[in-house]
């Protein structure tokens, strides 16, 4: 078993963690659940493949419909078929074509608004994994509602798996959000995650195609989707920053001020955009143009009247005034952001907030002579 299964993978060409994406895609169509954490079932196909242990019933299923091949071709034994009665529900999910009623859609969609709070509150490593598969399940429903509620969890899905730091990944997540909004012809979600990959984009570093699908974004926005068109601005303002243009980022960010309220709104897609927000983003525009004292005003702003539910942001924008602080070479007030930063990091992590903290740590180095600079370098070593 051990030789087959692990060569079964070689023969491939699949690395373990490919392995997983295929399991969790077969397990979705199969209405079967696998481990939550990525950790936990590359252990468990460690195991398989070095004979500790055997899978189970549920997973040879999963193993056999992931290869495309019988259970011997893997060196397993068939997993026997459950009997109806055992699960009637594993049954229906596996009919495609199944109809899907609009309660199934606003099933998931009351499920992603409790994902993205829990995110907002704790970082995306609780639930990624569980979005991911809830995607399976959803796009291989047919009828126009699904695809809509797909191509929300598609951009969940990038944004979760942008945020912790697997961001080629991500972009695939949010082509497929693009292309089902078209599906769906909902052009507001359509120009929303054409927003989100002029996003991915940018964190790629590929800054022309970024500029070009945020400037597609605002257009469209200004006539499809006016309650978006400030998140819009802010990521061409981005770009334009990137590219050297203080002019144009100021004169975006101003616009996209005020077109926005203080206070978390109702927008079923960028509630979380308020005056705060944006200049947290300003900030980091602030930075990229070399403006540090810019940024910390554009921070201290943010952190004001910051939402209380919004706990991984508001890490990203302290270490945002931590960096802007150790570029203007304001130690006391740097460490200060630095410490509080930590301590929300804790909470809900990020890898933009990880990034910000290795960063900072990096320029603390010539400080080291201040005990107190050694102590938090050390903290941020346990967390980053």
């Amino acid at each position: 078993m051990t030789t087959e299964l692990r060569e079964v993978r070689r023969r491939r060409g699949w690395t373990q963690d490919q392995l997983q994406h295929e399991m969790r895609r077969s397990a979705a169509r199969l209405g079967l659940t696998l481990p939550g954490g990525q950790q936990s079932l590359r252990v468990m196909i460690s195991s398989w493949e070095n004979a500790r242990h055997t899978p189970s019933a549920d997973h040879v299923l999963v193993l056999c419909a992931a290869y495309d091949v019988p259970a011997d071709a893997l060196g397993l034994t068939a997993a026997p078929e459950p009997e109806p009665d055992e699960a009637p529900v594993r049954s229906l999910l596996r009919r495609r074509t199944a109809n899907a009623g609009p309660e199934v859609a606003d099933y998931f969609t009351r499920q992603m608004t409790e994902h993205a709070r829990m995110d907002n509150l704790t970082g995306p490593l609780f639930v990624v994994d569980t979005v991911l598969t809830q995607f399976e399940q959803l796009v291989a429903l047919p009828g126009r509602e699904p695809k809509r509620a797909a191509s929300r969890y598609a951009e969940l899905a990038g944004w979760l798996l942008h945020d912790s730091g697997e961001t080629e990944k991500a972009l695939t997540y949010t082509d497929r959000s693009v292309q089902l909004a078209d599906a769906a012809g909902d052009d507001a979600l359509a120009v929303y995650n054409l927003m989100r990959k002029g996003n991915v984009l940018y964190a790629l570093d590929r800054v022309d195609e970024a500029a070009a699908v945020a400037r597609r974004a605002v257009a469209l926005a200004q006539v499809h989707a006016p309650d978006q068109l400030a998140v819009c601005l802010r990521q061409e303002a981005l770009t334009s920053a990137r590219r050297g243009d203080e002019a144009a980022t100021r004169q975006m960010f101003e616009r996209a001020v005020e077109l926005t309220a203080p206070t978390l709104t109702g927008d079923e897609f960028s509630s979380y955009c308020t005056t705060g927000y944006l200049h947290m983003e300003a900030a980091l525009c602030w930075l990229t143009l070399r403006r540090p004292a810019d940024a910390v005003q554009a921070c201290t702003a943010a952190l004001t009247r910051w939402p209380t539910e919004l706990v991984r942001d508001e890490a990203l924008c302290r270490t945002r005034l931590a960096v802007a602080h150790l570029q203007l070479r304001q130690i006391d007030e740097a460490r200060e952001a630095t410490s509080t930063a930590l301590d929300r990091a804790r909470t809900a992590p990020s890898a933009r907030t990880l990034h910000m903290l290795q960063l900072i740590a990096t320029r603390l180095a010539p400080y080291r002579q201040d005990r107190r600079i050694r102590d938090l370098a050390r903290e941020i070593a346990e967390v980053a």
